[in-house]
């Protein structure tokens, strides 16, 4: 990446730029078909970087204990993932201020939740140009499919 010496003593210039490699496998004690409560808790709080690299925002800006925030120029993917509706106000609050900073933008949000997305909503209604899904269920079901 950034470059080398050859054998012959010549420089050759680097690439730039960088690389990130990921290594994935089921979080968890079962596998995806058989997954408990437990192991979808721990599936959400390690899924930040599966879901930006799917959503294609790789540069973590944030990320605390409750959530992360990943950017591609003026699309943003977010994710929450923690269990603790408390921590939901500042997560709504920080997507709030990106909005604002760029009319623009596009915000992915990832939300963990056993049940519908839907019952976040209202959270959510005052920001336009997010959009809500719930996790871990759908990274759940991509386990089930790699490795049925």
């Amino acid at each position: 990446m950034q470059g080398y010496t050859n054998a012959k003593g010549e420089k050759v210039e680097g690439l730039g730029n960088s690389l990130k490699y990921y290594r994935t496998a089921f979080v968890g004690n079962h596998d995806a078909a058989t997954a408990t409560d437990e192991d979808k808790v721990a599936l959400a709080h390690k899924a930040g970087c599966l879901i930006a690299i799917a959503e294609n925002t790789l540069e973590e800006i944030e990320a605390n204990n409750a959530y992360q925030i990943f950017q591609d120029g003026t699309r943003y993917t977010a994710v929450y993932f923690s269990g603790n509706l408390g921590d939901m106000s500042e997560f709504t609050e920080k997507l709030e201020s990106l909005r604002d900073s760029s009319r623009l933008i596009k915000i992915e949000a990832y939300i963990y939740c056993l049940g519908n997305v839907q019952q976040f909503e209202n959270e959510f209604v005052s920001l336009r140009r997010i959009t809500l899904h719930a996790i871990p269920q759908p990274i759940i079901e991509i386990y089930k499919q790699l490795n049925a």
